[in-house]
């Protein structure tokens, strides 16, 4: 939550837009500065849906920071405004990448 109490815009990225509209409306109904955040369905595992997000938010938002499972596609597109604008990279991962889950053994 710091970087959208800081004034950022912050791109909730998950195939599962139900989700993601759900964690976007939680974030906004705690902030009361000026960042948002905004819910984009985007399967991170498909090469020409990433690309279709960085296309669709970086006209909207001019810079971007990675937050994001799928680290290389999102660079591969995005790495050329990182550098540009100076932006960062910040990885994040689940639990699951260190302890399995019963009936989800493939996460």
């Amino acid at each position: 939550m710091q970087l959208e109490e800081k004034g950022a815009n912050v791109i909730i990225v998950d195939w599962n837009e139900t989700e993601a509209n759900r964690a976007a409306n939680e974030i906004n109904g705690l902030l009361s500065t000026s960042g948002r955040a905004y819910a984009v369905k985007t399967d991170v595992s498909s090469e020409q849906q990433v690309k279709h997000l960085e296309q669709q938010t970086l006209p909207s938002y001019g810079s971007v920071d990675i937050n994001l499972k799928s680290v290389y596609l999102m660079i591969k597109y995005c790495i050329p405004e990182i550098r540009k604008n100076r932006g960062n990279i910040v990885n994040m991962a689940s639990l699951n990448g260190l302890v399995g889950q019963r009936k989800n053994p493939i996460y």
